[in-house]
């Protein structure tokens, strides 16, 4: 991928556009509830369990694959209420950057000297602002069930340059969008405090993933490889918030 950030610039411009038009079509409506902005953290916990099973005929071996993944998370975000009494949430899902340098020296006597037996540096960038929207349905009461849609654009960078001169560094660049039905309640707290509780149900993540190799031994045209990835994953996702209104 020649230009990701320019990429990723245009769908967070759009993204924004779409919300600015969204947020005047429910601030230019009916008038009965006013505008309210407020401030949380979101509180994230994440289960995906896969399994796999391959069978290879030649050899007669089974063999199964299992991977779990159990996470907790923490994300500050921002949530505006329209006119209309329903809400938008904005929030930074993905903010990182890490750079993990490992190598392993092999130190013989001072006529040979040292050589490096293995080890790589590899580097991680990730960067992803999600918007949402919450259909609100009691929107007088004090517990409020609602509906909501989610998209997160991400930008994701993985290089990895190994530390032996006879290995190549390779890597990989994506530019997506994570798409979430999110049913969930809202309940409002003393007029200033709210407490929110949300289901996300992933709904697929869609991305252009580029890899590219620096390996000399092939051509040039197919060291690097772009692809449409798409991934659904059954995952168990809870969300809790508990926020302030500024206003």
């Amino acid at each position: 991928m020649r230009s990701p950030f320019l990429g990723l610039a245009f769908l967070f411009i759009a993204l924004i556009v779409a919300c600015c038009d969204m947020y005047a079509q429910e601030s230019n409506g009916d008038s009965t509830f006013n505008a309210r902005i407020g401030v949380h953290l979101n509180m994230n916990l994440l289960y995906t369990g896969s399994e796999s099973t391959t069978y290879d005929p030649a050899l007669g071996i089974t063999t199964n694959y299992r991977n779990k993944i159990i996470g907790l998370s923490f994300k500050p975000a921002m949530r505006v209420t329209t006119r209309r009494g329903n809400a938008m949430e904005f929030a930074l899902d993905e903010l990182y950057y890490s750079v993990d340098d490992q190598a392993t020296v092999l130190v013989f006597d001072s006529i040979t000297g040292t050589t490096v037996a293995s080890g790589e540096k590899v580097t991680t960038i990730g960067f992803g602002p999600r918007y949402e929207f919450n259909y609100i349905f009691l929107k007088k009461d004090k517990i409020r069930p609602y509906v909501g849609l989610s998209s997160m654009v991400f930008y994701r960078f993985h290089e990895t340059k190994p530390a032996n001169s006879n290995f190549f560094r390779t890597r990989s660049e994506s530019l997506g969008t994570e798409l979430l039905l999110v049913p969930g309640m809202l309940v409002n707290h003393l007029s200033k405090f709210y407490l929110t509780f949300s289901f996300p149900i992933h709904l697929g993540t869609f991305a252009i993933k580029t890899n590219h190799t620096d390996n000399p031994s092939l051509p040039k045209k197919t060291r690097t490889t772009t692809v449409f990835d798409y991934d659904y994953f059954a995952s168990l996702r809870f969300r809790i918030a508990y926020g302030v209104y500024l206003r």
